[in-house]
């Protein structure tokens, strides 16, 4: 995913959740993402980290990628999930 840009905290600084899921219901919003747990958190709030290389799916099933970024204050913006 691309970097966030933010007008009050630096770009360096922005933190990234990164979750996966099996159904995009589960991962289309903020609190739906935090609320994931165990193995499904690929990457949890992470300053300045932008990739993730991702093992351990199973063949022939679809997941759906979900990132949340949050800011110093607290605030948080859902990227839009995406399928692989």
């Amino acid at each position: 995913w691309g970097a966030a840009t933010d007008a009050v905290t630096a770009q360096t600084s922005l933190q990234y959740r990164l979750v996966k899921a099996t159904t995009s219901a589960a991962v289309d919003s903020i609190a739906e993402v935090d609320a994931v747990t165990g193995g499904d958190i690929l990457q949890d709030y992470t300053a300045n980290d932008i990739t993730q290389n991702v093992t351990g799916l199973t063949h022939s099933t679809a997941y759906f990628f979900a990132v949340v970024v949050r800011d110093a204050a607290g605030n948080k913006s859902l990227y839009t999930p995406a399928n692989q």
